[in-house]
């Protein structure tokens, strides 16, 4: 059962919160002063997502050689204890 006066709602959707005019004009007011002070950044605009970098051929092959040279220096001292 609910109170006298309240509209039913289901436990999944959550209360509306209405404003009055005037609170909403309040509102608006302290956002736009906020806005000119600069302490809240305007959300960017959605733009197309970066390109991947691509790593050329030569400079895989370049880390790929690192990493086995990092291998066989562990082999090697795993081999040697």
């Amino acid at each position: 059962m609910s109170a006298p006066g309240r509209a039913k709602q289901s436990q999944a959707s959550k209360p509306v919160r209405r404003l009055s005019v005037a609170a909403r004009r309040k509102l608006s007011r302290l956002l736009k002063q906020r806005w000119a002070q600069g302490k809240m950044k305007p959300r960017a605009k959605a733009t197309a997502p970066k390109r991947a970098r691509r790593m050329s051929q030569a400079a895989r092959n370049r880390i790929a050689a690192a990493q086995r040279a990092r291998w066989a220096k562990v082999k090697a001292q795993r081999k040697a204890a």
